[in-house]
This record gives C-alpha cells, sequence and structure tokens, in this order.
C-alpha cells in the first residue's frame, strides 16, 4: 500500500511541476527532464508490476527512487537554484 501512495504521490508531483517555470525566462529548466522521466517511470513500474514481472518492478523501483531522491534532490539544491536561496539565503 505504501509503495501505491508512494507512486500516486510521484506521478501527481510530477505533473505539478508542469507548471512551475523559470523565474526569468518563463519556460523551463533543465530539471524538468525529471518530469518526463517520472511520468515514464511510474506507468511502467505499474505495468511490470501488474504482470507479474517482479524482479524488474523491483529494478525499476530502485532506479526510480535513486532518481527521484538522490539525483533530483541533490539537483535541486545546487547553488543558484530557488531551493538553494530559499535554505541557505
Amino acid at each position: 500500500m505504501l509503495g501505491k501512495v508512494w507512486l500516486a504521490l510521484m506521478f501527481v508531483t510530477a505533473i505539478a511541476t508542469i507548471f512551475i517555470r523559470n523565474f526569468e525566462s518563463g519556460g523551463f529548466s533543465w530539471i524538468h527532464i525529471f518530469t518526463v522521466l517520472t511520468l515514464i517511470a511510474v506507468p511502467q513500474a505499474i505495468m511490470t508490476a501488474r504482470r507479474g514481472q517482479i524482479a524488474a518492478h523491483k529494478k525499476h523501483m530502485v532506479q526510480f527512487y535513486c532518481g527521484a531522491v538522490v539525483v533530483a534532490g541533490i539537483t535541486a539544491f545546487l547553488p543558484g537554484r530557488t531551493m538553494w536561496q530559499w535554505v541557505f539565503g
């Protein structure tokens, strides 16, 4: 159940990030590639689980978690980004 909730929240968050734009140009930044990857990864993870391909599902979920939490989290806090400014002033 926790996995289902996490995937649902990741999908909703990815949809929400479509509406978050760069303050200066009003366009997307390079970090929005994670939006596209999330919109691909969530259905892929659900399909492999429903097909009973547990090893593939586990692999997708580990990669998705690492990409979502580690890579996206680190890049969001790079100097000059909004999150860096909010946290470190």
